[in-house]
């Protein structure tokens, strides 16, 4: 009847540690799927930083763009306010140049006449 009863006790502790070590394995199993998920969100989380990143100097590189396409339209504008005001100059001189021309001519012919009035007498 011991022998019974010793044989229950070692089949039952057995048991018990084969239920222990089953424990253990899942245990084992469920921290290293969570290692797995942490691992596959930080990999996730890092490429959507890289692509965060790629779109942000994209954007830069667009801003920088726009200011040169900017700069040069500004530059351009002075140019042609500098030429217009250039040709205004021009033109200014140029209608200075023909009243003087048309005021002598008109002197010349002035005297002319004088001259000639006092020919005739």
């Amino acid at each position: 009847k011991m022998k019974k009863n010793e044989e229950e006790k070692r089949k039952q502790q057995e048991f018990e540690e084969k239920r222990t070590k089953m424990k253990e394995v899942k245990e084992e199993k469920r921290k290293q799927q969570v290692l797995e998920e942490k691992k596959t969100k930080m990999k996730k989380e890092r490429g959507e930083v890289k692509r965060n990143q790629q779109e942000l100097e994209e954007k830069e590189d667009e801003m920088k763009a726009n200011e040169e396409v900017k700069r040069k339209q500004q530059e351009l504008e002075e140019k042609k306010d500098k030429m217009k005001e250039e040709e205004e100059k021009n033109r200014k001189q140029q209608e200075f140049e023909e009243e003087k021309k048309a005021k002598m001519k008109e002197e010349n012919e002035e005297e002319d006449r004088k001259q000639q009035e006092l020919e005739e007498k």
